[in-house]
């Protein structure tokens, strides 16, 4: 019995119902001086909450003129309200964006703002977890966009989500032309993590050619440490299996039946990425993903001594009992550090897995930064420190990896070395 709409979609309930129990409203803006992206703190980009809506956000481009966000709400991290005994119990939530042509700009491209009802009366939305929709863009071709989303729940003020979205509108057949489903009208957002199975390909209107999809086996190399002297090469990165995929009419049917990443693309031009490193993943499904990342926890001789076991559970429990010492009142420490493995695969995987990217080695150990700075070529992360750990910075450089692809390479130096071992001590001990 749910029931939701908003201003955008142009078919609302019943008129009176609508005057009596809501009062929408819109504010557009254009061309307005606001403060830069690059100037705000973004910690909320990395940083998971408790009290915040669970939303995802997908960007398409239906031509070169035509976008849309599309958006889906869990209704289960709303808070729905009575007005008085014989009305519904309904959830709002307020949602607006900024759009920028950069992240240095002050200058607004377009901005919105509505408000999104849900009502608990309509049995046609009685088993769908979210609320849905889409809101039409106003953004010309040509040029690149940085798109910041503000989601508030109106009954709780302290729920909201907050998002960035680099919006891509200069190359061609770059991932956001493209639309994903694994079932009919079940779209999949970002960051396209797949399960096998076969899905449905949309493309921004109705083509019929024929797409070459590559397979990247995932790398096994895992970010250095921030004080060596260089990371792991990036360059000449090739696939590993090559096949064609035919659209008719705009749509394609796609069959992911081995691990690794999936690109569609056109002769060079950008492509359309998704991801299956493992069934299961971003989480840590089994005790061999488990045992994998304590190597940065560890000496290249502790670990040459973990993979010795045969058993992935035993090495495990040796480095955590016998090797670092944890004791049971630690375990905190051990469910933070893998608590923030599975985030880093969430929120960095690109040519990898999230936690073997320089970005994800720093999360893994560190933590969520407490100041992020984040401009067009780069990421500052600033963690303020305390008593037993000095304020640190890191820089990641944007780096291209493939056509459509980018990565965050870390600035390493050789002064890392004391902060970054008294992290690793910090957590096994």
């Amino acid at each position: 019995m749910l029931n939701y709409f908003n201003i955008n979609k142009r078919c609302l309930p019943n008129g009176a119902l609508v005057l009596k129990l809501f009062l929408i409203l819109i504010v557009m803006n254009s061309c307005k001086s606001i403060t830069r992206i690059s100037d705000r703190n973004l910690k909320f980009l990395y940083y998971h909450e408790e009290n915040i809506i669970g939303a995802d956000f997908l960007v398409f481009h239906k031509s070169f003129d035509k976008s849309s966000l599309y958006y889906r709400i869990n209704r289960s991290s709303l808070e729905y309200r009575k007005s008085s005994e014989e009305e519904p119990f309904v959830a709002s939530v307020n949602l607006s964006y900024e759009i920028f042509d950069s992240y240095s700009s002050n200058e607004l491209v377009d901005s919105l703002s509505i408000t999104v009802f849900d009502t608990l009366d309509n049995d046609k939305n009685a088993h769908d977890a979210y609320i849905k929709d889409f809101i039409a863009l106003n953004i010309p071709s040509g040029t690149n966009y940085v798109m910041k989303i503000d989601l508030q729940d109106v009954n709780n003020k302290e729920t909201r989500k907050k998002a960035i979205i680099d919006v891509n509108k200069t190359e061609d057949d770059n991932s956001q032309y493209f639309k994903l489903y694994y079932e009919e009208d079940s779209l999949i957002f970002p960051p396209n993590f797949l399960k096998k199975g076969n899905y449905t390909l949309k493309y921004k209107h109705e083509i019929s050619e024929i797409y070459e999809v590559s397979i990247f086996k995932d790398r096994k190399e895992i970010a250095l440490p921030p004080f060596s002297e260089k990371g792991i090469d990036i360059k000449d990165i090739t696939h590993d299996a090559v096949f064609q995929l035919d659209f008719e009419k705009g749509i394609a049917s796609l069959q992911i039946e081995v691990d690794g990443i999936y690109r569609v693309s056109n002769e060079d031009n950008a492509g359309f990425y998704v991801y299956n490193f493992y069934d299961g993943y971003p989480a840590i499904v089994d005790d061999y993903q488990m045992l994998l990342p304590l190597r940065y926890l560890s000496t290249g001789k502790e670990f040459e001594k973990l993979l010795d076991y045969d058993d992935a559970a035993v090495a495990v429990d040796v480095f955590w009992t016998e090797m670092a010492g944890t004791p049971l009142r630690g375990r905190k420490k051990v469910d933070r550090f893998y608590d923030n493995i599975e985030k880093s695969n969430k929120l960095f995987t690109t040519w990898k897995e999230g936690w073997k990217t320089d970005r994800g080695m720093i999360y893994s150990v560190f933590g969520s930064p407490d100041h992020i700075i984040k401009n067009d070529e780069s990421e500052r992360w600033i963690y303020h420190g305390g008593w037993e750990i000095p304020r640190t910075e890191f820089t990641f450089i944007k780096t291209e990896i493939m056509s459509g692809m980018h990565c965050f390479v870390l600035d390493r130096k050789p002064e890392y070395s004391d902060i970054w071992f008294r992290m690793v001590d910090n957590i096994r001990n």
